[in-house]
């Protein structure tokens, strides 16, 4: 079974689970939420996947995986001197920073240096 379709199958699932959680009301409205939010993320990605693999083409090869590989590794590499310069702020008193504000920086900042890395390196077309 292909991977959109699973992906289709969980988000469905998933959505109708909170439409049933909801009808019955057996948690609390933050958790329907959760899981309906999930389940509509899921159908997304399903759908934007299948409009971008235009008509059967190959979505992942030798260069699209060294491209992601790559993209990752500095995505992580960043991730550490983020976390290194954030400890050494914080225990130098020049900022007071807790985990709740901490981790969405890191969050944040991972997704988008992978981003900017993967589309430069697609820009570029080659990976050394």
């Amino acid at each position: 079974m292909r991977k959109d379709m699973i992906a289709v199958g969980a988000g469905i699932g998933l959505v109708l689970i909170s439409a049933a959680m909801d009808i019955l009301d057996m948690v609390d409205a933050y958790l329907t939420t959760m899981v309906l939010v999930s389940g509509a993320v899921l159908l997304v990605i399903a759908m934007v996947r299948r409009a971008l693999a235009k008509g059967g083409d190959v979505i992942r090869d030798e260069r699209t995986n060294a491209i992601h590989n790559r993209a990752m590794a500095f995505s992580w590499w960043i991730a550490y001197m983020t976390l290194l310069t954030a400890y050494l702020l914080h225990h130098y008193g020049v900022i007071a920073l807790s985990v709740e504000g901490f981790v969405p920086i890191m969050f944040f900042g991972m997704l988008l240096t992978y981003w900017i890395t993967r589309s430069h390196l697609s820009y570029k077309g080659d990976v050394v």
